[in-house]
C-alpha cells in the first residue's frame, strides 16, 4: 500500500508539473507579467488538472483544487491514512442506516477484511494523487512567476521555513500570483470596459458566436473587479443587430427585431430569460441569411460615435486654436482702425471690404480641404484615410507588417491579434518607461 501511495503521489506530481512548464505566461522587458497574462496561465493551470485522473469527480478531474472554500479535493491531507477497519465500520455503519429506514436486512458492501483492505488502499491511492497535484501545480506557479510572489504562501511569517502542503491552499498561491501581476491603469481598464460595452459585431458570423466573444469579454473585466451585466450586454446585442437592419445584409433581422420591440419596451430590464428569448429570436433570422453579404466589422456603423468624436477632436486641435486667435485678432484691428477711419469710409467701402474678407476666407477653406485631402501614405490610401499622419510610411498603423501598438479597430479591419498597448515598447507606440522618454 505504501508504495503504490508514493508512486501515485509523485506520478502525479511530474505529469502535473510537465504540463504546466508547457504553457506560456507571457512577460514584458523588465520581465513583469500582465494581469491578463496570469489569468490566461490560470485557464492553462485548469485545463491540466481536468487532465487528471480522479474517479470521485468524473469530468472534472481535480480542477476543483483551484477552488476556494473546503470541497472533497481541498479537504485532503498528505497526512490522512483509511485503513480496512475504517472502510469495515463505515461500510457497517451505511448498511445498518439503509435498514433502519426500508424495514429489511442489509447486507454491508465491504464485509470480508480482504475487500475492505482493497478499498482502503484505492481511497489512500486516490488521496495521494491529489496530493501529488497539490505540489505540482505549486511549483508550476512558482517556476512561472517566481518565488519572491509565491512566499508570501509558501513560507511562514517571518520567512524562515516552508510551509507543509496541507498549510495553505491553491487558492491562495494562486490569487498570490494575480495579486503580483503588473497592475494596469485605470485608463486602460476603462477602455477594455468601452471596448466591451461598444463592441462591433462581425455579421460574417453567428450572432451567437458574437455574444459568446462579447460575454469572454465581459467575464475577463470582472477580474478587475468591474462586472459587465446582463442588461448591458443585451443592449450592445440589440443596437448590433438594430444597427443591421438598417443594411441590406441585415434585412432578415428586421421582422425579428420587431417581434423584439413588441415584447420588451426600451425601458425593459434585462436578465438572463429575455436574454435568451432574444438569441433565440435573432438565431431564426441567422439561419436564412448570407453570410457573405456582410462587410467587415469596421465597415458597418456601430463605430460612428467613436469616428465622429475623434474627427472632432481633430478638429478643435492646435491648427484651430491659431485660427481662432487670428481671427481675434483680426476684429480687434479692424475695430481699432475703423475709430480712426469711420467718418471717411462709406458705407459701400465697408460692404466692398467684407466681400473681400468673405472671398479669403473661402479661399483659405478650400487650401485647407486640399490639405487635409493630401495623404501620400500607401496604407493609408489603400483604406480610404484622408488625414495625413507624421510618421513614416512604416510606422503606419494601417500597414499590416507593422509590429507596433495599434488601435482595435484597425486591428478588426485587419483580422489581425489585437495586443494591450501596455505589452509595447515606446518606440512602437507602447509607455515611456520614465517621465524624460
Amino acid at each position: 500500500m505504501a508504495e503504490a501511495c508514493y508512486t501515485a503521489r509523485a506520478t502525479t506530481k511530474q505529469q502535473v508539473l510537465a504540463g504546466i512548464e508547457k504553457l506560456t505566461l507571457l512577460k514584458n522587458e523588465n520581465g513583469q507579467y500582465t494581469h491578463d497574462a496570469i489569468l490566461l496561465l490560470q485557464k492553462g493551470i485548469t485545463r491540466v488538472l481536468v487532465s487528471q485522473f480522479n474517479p470521485s469527480d468524473p469530468g472534472n478531474g481535480m480542477k476543483k483544487l483551484l477552488d476556494d472554500g473546503t470541497n472533497l479535493l481541498t479537504s485532503v491531507k498528505a497526512t490522512d491514512a483509511v485503513t480496512a477497519e475504517h472502510v469495515q465500520k463505515e461500510s457497517k455503519d451505511q448498511a445498518a442506516a439503509e435498514a433502519a429506514s426500508t424495514g429489511t436486512k442489509v447486507t454491508p458492501v465491504f464485509g470480508k477484511r480482504i475487500e475492505a483492505q482493497e478499498e482502503a488502499d484505492r481511497l489512500n491511492v486516490i488521496a495521494q494523487s491529489v496530493i501529488g497535484a497539490k505540489e505540482g501545480v505549486t511549483e508550476g506557479i512558482t517556476i512561472k512567476v517566481g518565488s519572491d510572489i509565491t512566499d508570501a504562501i509558501l513560507r511562514t511569517a517571518d520567512g524562515s521555513d516552508h510551509k507543509s502542503v496541507d498549510d495553505y491552499t491553491l487558492f491562495e498561491v494562486m490569487k498570490a500570483a494575480i495579486e503580483g501581476a503588473d497592475r494596469p491603469s485605470a485608463t486602460d481598464v476603462l477602455d477594455q470596459v468601452m471596448e466591451v460595452i461598444h463592441q462591433q459585431f462581425d455579421f460574417r458570423k453567428k450572432v451567437s458566436i458574437n455574444m459568446e466573444l462579447m460575454q469572454s469579454n465581459a467575464a475577463r473585466m470582472a477580474t478587475y473587479g468591474i462586472p459587465i451585466g446582463t442588461p448591458q450586454l443585451t443592449l450592445t446585442l440589440l443596437a448590433n443587430v438594430e444597427n443591421a437592419c438598417k443594411h441590406e445584409y441585415g434585412r432578415e433581422f428586421r421582422s425579428a427585431m420587431q417581434t423584439i420591440r413588441k415584447t420588451y419596451p426600451y425601458n425593459h430590464v434585462h436578465d438572463a430569460t429575455s436574454l435568451a428569448v432574444i438569441l433565440k429570436e435573432v438565431a431564426g433570422a441567422d439561419g436564412v441569411r448570407d453570410y457573405k453579404e456582410a462587410p467587415a466589422p469596421s465597415a458597418g456603423a456601430a463605430h460612428s460615435v467613436t469616428e465622429a468624436v475623434t474627427f472632432l477632436q481633430s478638429m478643435i486641435g492646435g491648427d484651430n486654436d491659431s485660427d481662432y486667435s487670428e481671427s481675434a485678432f483680426g476684429v480687434s484691428t479692424d475695430s481699432d482702425s475703423s475709430k480712426e477711419t469711420r467718418r471717411s469710409k462709406s458705407r459701400s467701402g465697408r460692404d466692398k471690404k467684407k466681400k473681400k474678407d468673405k472671398k479669403k476666407d473661402k479661399k483659405k477653406s478650400t487650401k485647407k480641404d486640399k490639405e487635409w485631402e493630401k495623404n501620400d501614405c500607401p496604407h493609408c490610401k489603400k483604406f480610404h484615410r484622408k488625414k495625413p499622419h507624421k510618421v513614416e510610411p512604416d510606422k503606419c498603423m494601417w500597414n499590416k507588417k507593422y509590429k507596433g501598438y495599434r488601435f482595435k479597430s484597425i486591428c478588426d479591419e485587419l483580422e489581425v491579434e489585437f495586443k494591450p498597448r501596455i505589452t509595447f515598447d515606446a518606440e512602437l507606440g507602447g509607455y515611456a518607461d520614465s517621465d524624460t522618454d
